[in-house]
Parts: structure tokens; sequence; C-alpha cells
């Protein structure tokens, strides 16, 4: 047996429903493509701020093998 035909009403619900579906994933793309370029920038940032922490970590090794005292040889204030 064979199915019958989809009537025209048929086609344009599921037509419809389609169009609604590529419609919420258009958004959600959209949304997570903000949201990826965000983390990027942040990422970005902290790769930076990082790279500049290890400068500063380096300098001041340097300067502790010169027999420079450095924040590094400092005592808390706890003790």
């Amino acid at each position: 047996m064979t199915q019958p035909d989809p009537t025209t009403a048929q086609l344009e619900a599921r037509v419809t429903a389609l169009e609604e579906q590529l419609a919420w994933l258009q958004h959600t793309v959209s949304a997570l493509d903000e949201v990826v370029r965000a983390l990027g920038a942040d990422n970005q940032r902290l790769r930076s701020e990082l790279g500049e922490l290890s400068d500063q970590i380096a300098a001041a090794g340097e300067l502790a093998t010169q027999g420079v005292p450095t924040l590094l040889d400092e005592r808390p204030p706890h003790y």
C-alpha cells in the first residue's frame, strides 16, 4: 500500500515548522558566536597579562642572581 500524497496544508505546516526551527538555530548560532568572540578576547587579554607576569618573574630572578634583594626575598609581615 502506498501512502496518500500530503495535502498542501500539511506541506505548508511542515515548511512552517522547518522555518521556525531554522530561525531558532540561526538565533542560537548568533548567540554562540558572540560568546566565542568574547571568550577569544578574554583569552587574548589573559595571555598578554601572563606574558607580562612571566617577564616580571624572569626580571626578578635575574636581579636575585645579581645579589639585589627583591620582593621574593622579603618575609611576609606575619613572621
